[in-house]
């Protein structure tokens, strides 16, 4: 499931032209801090959760919804250092929630800047197989119809 996370952030980001700054996927959410270049946000959020959720169903097999109806929790990050203490909450939740011993465990990838300028893009852990598993991804999310 992380790489299924992984390939649809990259994707929804580099689709809507957002910078993720730092990422972090839980068991049972996912923390994101990321740059809206574009404006683009809620194209973004859509983007992921979809392609996320298709690919989540296709992979576990399962008809029902993947994510609940209520909204997304969003949080404007207007000072670098509101940046630097998402950033830093981002590394620690898992740790805090006992899923880890140490942050450097955790599935989360950062890209090393709380600029918001930056261009740089997080490094995303994909495994050896990444190329076939993408492209796998990619045909089991484009062939389910049902958006939840």
């Amino acid at each position: 499931m992380e790489q299924v996370y992984w390939y649809c952030l990259a994707h929804a980001a580099q689709l809507h032209g957002v910078l993720v700054h730092a990422a972090c996927l839980m068991s049972t959410h996912c923390h994101e801090v990321i740059t809206d270049v574009r404006g683009e946000y809620p194209r973004f959020l859509e983007t992921l959760h979809r392609n996320l959720a298709r690919c989540t169903k296709a992979y576990r097999g399962w008809p029902e919804e993947v994510f609940n109806k209520r909204s997304t929790g969003v949080h404007a990050l207007l000072t670098p250092e509101a940046m630097i203490e998402s950033i830093a909450y981002l590394i620690a939740n898992p740790v805090e929630a006992g899923a880890v011993r140490y942050a450097k465990e955790s599935a989360s990838a950062s890209s090393g800047s709380s600029d918001p300028n930056t261009t740089s893009a997080p490094t995303i852990p994909i495994g050896p197989r990444s190329s076939s598993f993408a492209w796998r991804c990619r045909q089991r999310c484009s062939s389910t119809t049902d958006p939840s």
